[in-house]
C-alpha cells in the first residue's frame, strides 16, 4: 500500500475565503459557512441539523481560539450522542456534503473530503494502525465521491474524483477517478458488466492455458493398410 503524499483536490485551506475550501478562513462569514451544505440536503432535516452543527464547530475551532475549540468538542459530542455521527471539526470537508440517513457515520480526524461528496449511513472513514501502534494514515477523498451504506475506507488511500464505493465494501487500496468498486476487498467492476467484479492479476495469472490434445503419429504405410478398398457390385446376367 502506497504511503506517499496524497492529492488534496478541493481541500484548500489558505487564509483567504474560498467557496471550495475545506476549513473556514478569515474571510468567511459564520452564516454562510454554517449553511454551505443546506441546499443539497433538502428533505433531510436531520442531515441539515447535523451538518449545521458540524460547520459551526469548524468555524468556532478555526476562529475563536481555545474557547472555540471547547465549543467544537461540545458540538461533536452533540452529534455523536444524537445521531451517532462523528465529524471532527479539524477535518477539511469541501462544500455541499450530503448525508443520506445520517446515523453511525464515523470519520477519523485525519480524513480529508472534497466537494460534493455523498455519505450514507454506517460509513466508516478511518486509519490503519499496525501491531506496534504505528498509524499508517487516513483516506483522502476527491470531489464527487459517493460512498454506499456501511462501507469502509481504511488507511492512506486516495479515492479519485467521481469514484463510487458500493454498499458493504471495504476499500484498502487507491481507487482511480470515475471507477466503481464493490466487495471486500473492494475491486473495480468489469466495464459493461452488471455487478461482476473485475478479476485482479492474482486471480488470472496462474490459470493454465488450454493445451491441444496429443495426437499419436501414424506411419504412412500403416495408414494405407487400414483403408479397405470398396467391394465391386456383382454383375447381373443378361437376358436372351
Amino acid at each position: 500500500m502506497s504511503t506517499t503524499a496524497q492529492p488534496t483536490t478541493g481541500l484548500t485551506t489558505g487564509p483567504a475565503s474560498s467557496d471550495e475550501a475545506g476549513l473556514p478562513g478569515p474571510g468567511d462569514r459564520l452564516r454562510t459557512w454554517v449553511l454551505r451544505d443546506w441546499a443539497v440536503n433538502a428533505g433531510y432535516p436531520d442531515s441539515r441539523a447535523c451538518l449545521a452543527v458540524f460547520r459551526f464547530s469548524q468555524f468556532a475551532a478555526a476562529r475563536w481560539g481555545r474557547p472555540g475549540r471547547v465549543v467544537a468538542l461540545v458540538c461533536q459530542a452533540l452529534n455523536a450522542l444524537a445521531l451517532g455521527v462523528e465529524l471532527p471539526a479539524v477535518c477539511p470537508v469541501g462544500p455541499r456534503l450530503r448525508l443520506f440517513h445520517p446515523h453511525t457515520v464515523i470519520v477519523n480526524p485525519g480524513v480529508r473530503l472534497g466537494a460534493d461528496c455523498v455519505l450514507r449511513h454506517g460509513v466508516t472513514l478511518g486509519n490503519v494502525v499496525d501491531a506496534d501502534g504505528h498509524e499508517r494514515g487516513n483516506p483522502v477523498l476527491g470531489d464527487r465521491v459517493e460512498l454506499g451504506a456501511t462501507c469502509a475506507v481504511l488507511g492512506p488511500v486516495h479515492v479519485g474524483d467521481g469514484a463510487r464505493v458500493g454498499a458493504l465494501s471495504v476499500v484498502t487500496r487507491d481507487v482511480a477517478p470515475g471507477v466503481v468498486v464493490v466487495g471486500s476487498p473492494a475491486r473495480p467492476l468489469t466495464p459493461g458488466s452488471a455487478g461482476t467484479p473485475q478479476d485482479t492479476p492474482q486471480d488470472t495469472q496462474h490459470q493454465p492455458e488450454h493445451q491441444p490434445e496429443h495426437q499419436p503419429e501414424q506411419h504412412p504405410d500403416q495408414h494405407r493398410a487400414d483403408v479397405v478398398p470398396p467391394t465391386p457390385a456383382p454383375s447381373l446376367p443378361h437376358e436372351v
